[in-house]
């Protein structure tokens, strides 16, 4: 079972990849962000699958750039643990009065048939 970790400046956040086409013999480049999904406790128990939210330059419609923050938390909230996220793994966290909290608040539930097979 994977730990977790209370580096939240560790935490991966994806990266920025530059796409270039050439289009009529000319070169046409754009910014393409490609996420990287964590796990992520906030400092009220709840587990939540997120990932870093980068700030938008401004383009030729004026639009403002954002502050840099983790989706599902507020710009200036920090999250107190990450944990890479795995497809199907649903992380527990265990509060310090022995209360287990599950990602987005709820037990994780499995169909019947995938409980028989196991």
């Amino acid at each position: 079972m994977r730990q977790w970790r209370t580096d939240i400046e560790n935490a991966p956040r994806g990266r920025e990849v530059r796409i270039v086409k050439i289009v009529n013999g000319a070169k046409k480049g754009r910014r393409h962000i490609e996420r990287e999904f964590v796990w992520l406790a906030s400092k009220c128990g709840i587990v939540t699958k997120s990932y870093w939210v980068w700030p938008i330059r401004r383009g030729r419609f004026g639009t403002c750039s954002s502050v840099p923050r983790w989706c599902m938390f507020a710009t200036h909230e920090r999250p107190i643990a990450w944990r890479p996220f795995i497809e199907g793994e649903f992380p527990e966290v265990e509060l310090e009065d022995g209360t287990v909290v599950y990602p987005n608040g709820r037990e994780p539930e499995f169909p019947d048939h995938l409980l028989e097979a196991a």
